[in-house]
């Protein structure tokens, strides 16, 4: 895994900075969990304004 602001090698998953340039980094865990989650069906969404 590289950073996406300076392209360095993140050598741990779980870090939220990067040690080279400070830049957030993405929660690869939770979106990874949000991918393999239950899909919502269209007959569940309601429309709110």
């Amino acid at each position: 895994m590289s950073c996406p602001s300076c392209g360095a090698k993140l050598e741990v998953s779980n870090q939220h900075f990067c040690h080279e340039c400070g830049g957030r980094l993405p929660d690869f865990s939770k979106s990874s969990e949000l991918a393999q989650g239950s899909s919502t069906s269209s007959d569940d969404r309601i429309l709110a304004i």
